[in-house]
């Protein structure tokens, strides 16, 4: 089961994706922005407003086109981002995609294209109050690029203003996250991680930061997906990670009873409790648990890391050990990885 929902409305593979989109299809990709022989489109010369459609002209299922947009993203898995060139709130746009369409379209940051789809707020089924404002492009002849400019430069916005209560006018759009930011979160299981609480997901790049690490610079679009606002940096260039920041020493006891914010912590001379797990998931996940020698109510946590990662680990019960790891809380069970 894939996390991000963009991956799981991805239902055919890529393999011979270009070659089948052009044969069957064609490419409608000329530079000067002409469409198919004898396409008169002059009545949609100016097409609509990104910032319209957010604010609520359109209704849903409408088929709308859009000129002269800013692809701000490479192609993602299923789709891309446009944004209007003045830039701001309310500025930025998801094109979903089918699998022909997405790969006979000549995606790339600083097109300035055409594109036409129907509109829609998407939403996971279980989520009612959030939503992702999108159009679904069906055919690549729905897609034109009409030349080349520069990508905007990205809003710069704080961590406050991306909070689920404030974020609905960043979606879509370029942004740069006011920092310094540390990494509270590593990489799970579906490649995402956080910065101060804000997600960082891997829809165009994968990274793999160390909780503690500075992050001296966070560009991406913003997506809302499951109930959350995240970011998606582009590439490497988007995310500027620093040194990892020295670990706090604390006591289980503290971590316990909520005096420990997460993030990356030392805990000295514990003592082991329990053997070495067996990989229990797909990741080859394992763990143990260790207590604080003196015993008692809250002075117990659980221990887990990749197999891969620390392939000569061994543990046995009675053990005193020291531990530097991050600290988190996962489905309301408190654990260092």
């Amino acid at each position: 089961v894939f996390h991000h929902r963009r991956r799981a409305r991805l239902a055919v593979t890529w393999l011979g994706c270009w070659a089948a989109a052009c044969l069957v299809m064609g490419c409608n990709l000329t530079p000067d922005g002409d469409g198919p022989a004898g396409d008169d489109d002059s009545a949609e010369d100016e097409g609509v407003s990104i910032y319209d459609l957010h604010a609520g002209v359109y209704e849903e299922g409408d088929y709308l086109t859009f000129v002269g947009k800013i692809v701000t993203t490479p192609r993602g898995e299923s789709g891309f981002y446009v944004q209007e060139p003045e830039g701001g709130q309310y500025s930025g746009l998801y094109v979903y995609t089918y699998d022909e369409a997405l790969c006979a379209c000549d995606v790339e940051p600083g097109n300035l294209v055409t594109v036409r789809g129907s509109f829609s707020e998407w939403h996971y089924e279980s989520d009612g109050d959030g939503s992702m404002t999108e159009i679904t492009l069906t055919t690549a002849a729905d897609y034109e690029v009409l030349g080349r400019t520069d990508v905007p430069e990205p809003e710069l916005v704080t961590i406050d203003d991306l909070a689920y209560a404030n974020a609905e006018p960043w979606e879509g759009v370029l942004v740069e996250v006011e920092g310094p930011l540390t990494v509270t979160a590593g990489v799970d299981n579906y490649g995402q991680w956080e910065v101060d609480g804000l997600l960082v997901d891997p829809f165009f790049y994968d990274a793999d930061p160390v909780v503690g690490a500075t992050v001296n610079k966070m560009v991406g679009v913003i997506d809302y997906s499951f109930w959350s606002y995240h970011i998606l940096p582009r590439d490497s260039a988007d995310v500027g990670l620093g040194e990892v920041g020295p670990a706090e020493t604390v006591t289980i006891p503290d971590i316990q009873q909520g005096n420990v914010d997460p993030g990356r912590i030392q805990l000295e001379e514990v003592v082991v409790t329990s053997p070495l797990s067996v990989a229990y998931d797909s990741c080859s996940r394992v763990g143990f648990f260790v207590q604080d020698a003196a015993g008692g109510q809250y002075s117990g946590i659980y221990v887990e890391f990749f197999a891969d990662d620390i392939p000569d680990m061994s543990v046995t019960v009675g053990d005193v050990v020291t531990l530097t790891g991050a600290y988190e809380e996962s489905f309301e069970m408190s654990l260092v990885s």
